[in-house]
């Protein structure tokens, strides 16, 4: 295999890797908004759900948590509570 075509299969590994620390960097944010008890209970209650309370409320809960949970998909684990039994994580 010539030099440039070992050079030009290497971004896949490395987009891999920065995806996955991507994933695992959201799923550390969403996962303080978990543990974040001014929003309330996070225990069976999704995510996009526990945040859309939380601006009913009138909390102020972080937008970064509603742009992650659309990012991801609203049927993800992305939007799952932190105690949820699916996650594997």
């Amino acid at each position: 295999m010539p030099a440039a075509a070992a050079v030009a299969a290497a971004p896949p590994q490395a987009s891999a890797t920065a995806g996955a620390e991507q994933e695992a960097a959201d799923e550390a944010a969403l996962r303080q908004f978990d543990l974040d008890v001014r929003f309330g209970p996070c225990k069976g209650i999704s995510r996009m759900d526990r945040w859309d309370r939380a601006v009913k409320l009138g909390l102020n809960p972080p937008p970064e948590v509603q742009q992650l949970v659309q990012k991801h998909g609203l049927n993800s684990l992305f939007n799952k509570d932190l105690f949820c039994e699916e996650k594997p994580f």
